[in-house]
């Protein structure tokens, strides 16, 4: 399933590239984008895009190929 989150983590963004570009899986925590809750997730990133609107507070808004975690 493809579904679609928000990080707000260098580090998260840095995994998440990763992934994207070696297709491999990972564990990360997102924000849903319909309920503002974080959850978490596990797949493979299909894309990943800044979407900050100021260098303070960077965001990024992730596609990803997985499955809920539980």
């Amino acid at each position: 399933m493809k579904l679609k989150f928000y990080i707000d983590c260098d580090n998260d963004a840095e995994r998440c590239g990763e992934s994207l570009r070696c297709q491999k899986p990972i564990n990360i925590q997102g924000e849903d984008p319909f309920t503002g809750r974080i959850k978490p997730y596990k797949g493979i990133v299909l894309a990943v895009e800044k979407v900050s609107a100021d260098a303070v507070n960077d965001r990024w808004w992730i596609a990803i190929e997985t499955e809920l975690a539980h």
